[in-house]
């Protein structure tokens, strides 16, 4: 009480703001307390900001107006009070509320001056609220859950307006800011402000609530006409796979938040009775109790609007939210109703939808299993689609958004599905379409990830980098071994590296921050393992080589499809569709190789080129890549062995090499004659006339960097050897150069296939 006492008596100190701005002079009333500058300069500031702004966005003409304030009020209904040109506080008005109940007070003067004749309570108090921000104070300062249609009902009843329908106006003006309609409020109120003087305008004054909401009521949805998105993320790889229409705008979701709820707000586990509310109208009348299971797949609103976040709760749901979204939610302006998608606070894009239910794969399964019954007994039952989705155990939940006449907005339909060992999640919203009447259209865009029998991909990464070396962060929440890390927390590879330990990343690939300056990404879950050599440590022609022919202790899990492409872009050029199927084949083939050893396949030239250059491809090639491997679909080689392929060609190369590097290779001092001859996969090296040494040829190319096993060695004056040869590559297996002529001249895939391998392809 004495801090208020001091509050109070220091802002009646007696000033006249002598450099006021855009005609605004602000005078604190007279009174005998200490000063508290900070305090007055606060809100003299916020006063003269406002009214600047005001006069800005309005672009009225500025008008010289004095403006005293004072703490005098004692009330129990009002936070402040105006009458003409003299603001009056509460004297119990919380210091953290005296700038926005100044705004308020500040927009009824602003109005007033330019439309001294307005006394209409609804325009003076939707024009306050709205131009304050004050509505939100309001809004969540209460227990009463608004639903817009019961708002806009209070509001059309034709009894003089009371403070009671302030809430209802918050209401409204809070569905049109989070939508993005807030310039239908300012078109409505540019009328007000140029007719207001108009003596007709001010005699029917008393009818601008009803012109208001029937306008309201006329305008279309924030959509255009039949709008829709799609998209579909590899909840492995963490990746899109597919991404049609506006599916990055932000937008309310409705209902399909609800399971992200499940998973934070402990009271909602608990039973309950229904209630005889028109939230409660759900599901059968005859269920009087109900938990979180029926609710879910009911989508039951009154069953979660009667349970109050807990703080500490509400605070881990909005960091959460925020991290996986990329979004600045606050605590403070957050209930129930918004948790779940009923107000349109939470603005979120299809890709956010899909990340937050890919979170729940890692924290929440048992809540996306309860999911799968919704085509059975829920709000996506009863149609000739649901038995499919059902027999499929698709995981479903829907999503409305409405108008004010209760008309379907948006449907949004949220699934969660196996496609073979991996699974994917797919979101689809259309406008102006009920959820259970999309089940048709979503059915035929996922029905190709279903038969597809994706599988697992282990594979080695990173392994020319030291651990200590490189940087790994989760742009949004990571977990290890399914349990969430604190957020923001360090992933430190050092303490990680044991075999029991495994890290995701919810919706997002890893970064991979390493010396060289360049990010890499990871699509998949990250492992260690102890390193067991894939080749001779002494074949490598550097440190790094060596290391990358060690192999990794760090091994990634991603889905088969997602490495398929990745190796794909990786190793292959502009070749033709059939080329391109082959190669995924054998891709495949050599990944079941390392598979039957129970390893990890490797990343480098010695097995498949992984994510080199996968950044730099678009969707759209991406997607050209996963319809040329459902084509494929259990097509498979019958065969265990590793297949080899090269670039191969018949372009002649040459390169030059010093004869005290082949020397220093050779293990030899005194080189004054060199020659060589191929001989299967080998090089019989002369030196001096003398035999010297048959060469592994793969070992003694790569040691040089040629781009093939040299044809030729010629030996000048200048203490060179000058190498020549023909193609790039190895020389063994599969040809790309030969084999895309191949499929230039009409050849198939299993034509080419059985050209190279001696296979014959498998279905």
């Amino acid at each position: 009480m004495m801090k208020q006492k001091l509050l109070t008596l220091a802002l009646t100190c007696l000033l006249w703001n002598q450099n006021s701005n855009a005609g605004l002079k602000v005078r604190f009333a007279e009174g005998s307390a200490a000063d508290t500058a900070s305090v007055k300069e606060s809100l003299e500031k916020t006063a003269h900001d406002f009214w600047f702004s005001e006069e800005q966005y309005w672009k009225v003409v500025p008008i010289e107006q004095e403006l005293e304030v004072d703490f005098s009020l004692v009330s129990t209904d009002h936070l402040a009070q105006t009458r003409r040109h003299r603001i009056s506080f509460n004297i119990y008005t919380p210091k953290a509320d005296l700038d926005s109940t100044l705004r308020h007070e500040l927009a009824h003067v602003f109005l007033n001056s330019q439309c001294p004749l307005l006394t209409d309570g609804f325009a003076q108090e939707l024009f306050a609220y709205w131009r304050s921000g004050d509505y939100l104070r309001l809004l969540y300062g209460q227990k009463l859950l608004y639903t817009k249609s019961d708002a806009f009902k209070e509001l059309k009843d034709t009894s003089p307006f009371e403070p009671s329908k302030t809430i209802a106006v918050a209401r409204l003006i809070n569905e049109l800011v989070k939508k993005g309609n807030e310039n239908f409020l300012k078109i409505w109120f540019n009328d007000v402000l140029v007719n207001c003087q108009d003596k007709a305008f001010i005699e029917k004054q008393d009818s601008l609530a009803k012109g208001f909401l029937d306008r309201l009521q006329g305008t279309q949805a924030n959509l255009s006409v039949n709008e829709s998105g799609f998209l579909v993320l590899d909840a492995l790889a963490n990746e899109v796979l597919v991404a049609e229409g506006p599916w990055q705008k932000k937008q309310s979701v409705g209902s399909t938040l609800k399971p992200f709820a499940v998973s934070f707000f402990s009271d909602l586990k608990k039973s309950r009775l229904r209630k005889n509310t028109t939230e409660w109208e759900c599901g059968e009348a005859a269920w009087k109790k109900w938990d979180y299971r029926k609710a879910l797949n009911y989508s039951c609103n009154g069953f979660f609007l009667d349970v109050q976040p807990k703080p500490a709760e509400l605070a881990s749901y909005v960091d959460t939210l925020n991290s996986l979204t990329g979004s600045q939610f606050q605590t403070q302006w957050l209930n129930m109703a918004d948790i779940i998608g009923l107000w349109p606070t939470l603005q979120l894009n299809l890709f956010d939808v899909a990340k937050i239910y890919d979170y729940l794969l890692e924290k929440d399964q048992e809540t996306v299993g309860i999911l799968k019954q919704t085509a059975r007994a829920g709000t996506l039952s009863g149609t000739s689609d649901s038995k499919w989705f059902f027999d499929n155990g698709i995981a479903l939940k829907s999503g409305t958004t409405t108008n004010l006449d209760l008309s379907v907005e948006t449907g949004f339909i949220a699934a969660v599905f196996n496609s073979g060992k991996t699974s994917k999640i797919a979101v689809l919203y259309r406008s102006g379409r009920r959820p259970v009447d999309l089940l048709s259209e979503l059915k035929s865009k996922i029905q190709k990830f279903l038969k597809h029998q994706d599988a697992l991909a282990r594979v080695q990464v990173l392994s020319s980098f030291k651990l200590n070396s490189i940087q790994i962060t989760c742009p949004t929440v990571v977990f290890k071994n399914g349990i969430q890390q604190p957020l923001g927390s360090q992933i430190d590879l050092q303490k990680m590296n044991s075999v029991n330990n495994r890290l995701s990343c919810a919706g997002e690939p890893f970064q991979v921050h390493a010396q060289d300056q360049v990010v890499r990404r990871l699509f998949g879950d990250l492992t260690f393992q102890k390193l067991k050599p894939v080749a001779k440590i002494g074949d490598a022609r550097s440190e790094k080589n060596a290391r990358a022919r060690q192999g990794s202790e760090l091994v990634l899990t991603t889905s088969e499809q997602h490495y398929l492409k990745s190796v794909l872009f990786s190793e292959s050029g502009n070749y033709r569709n059939e080329l391109k199927k082959a190669l995924l084949l054998v891709f495949k083939t050599n990944l079941g190789f390392w598979n039957k050893k129970k390893q990890p396949i490797c990343d480098t030239t010695i097995c498949q080129v992984f994510n080199l250059n996968y950044e730099s491809v678009t969707l759209a090639q991406k997607q050209s890549i996963d319809d040329l491997i459902f084509d494929l679909d259990s097509t498979h080689l019958g065969t265990t062995q590793w297949l080899e392929f090269s670039l191969g060609g018949n372009e002649i190369w040459e390169k030059e090499v010093s004869v005290k590097d082949v020397s220093s290779y050779l293990n030899t001092l005194d080189l004054t004659k060199f020659e060589l001859h191929k001989h299967n996969d080998g090089l019989n090296l002369v030196i001096n006339d003398k035999p010297f040494a048959n060469e592994p040829c793969e070992k003694f190319r790569t040691y040089f960097k040629f781009r093939s096993c040299p044809d030729s060695a010629e030996m000048s004056e200048r203490g060179l050897i000058k190498f020549s040869g023909r193609g790039e590559g190895h020389e063994r297996g599969m040809d790309l150069t030969a084999a895309n002529q191949m499929a230039i001249q009409g050849f198939n895939f299993d034509q080419i296939i059985e050209a190279f391998y001696k296979l014959k392809v498998q279905k």
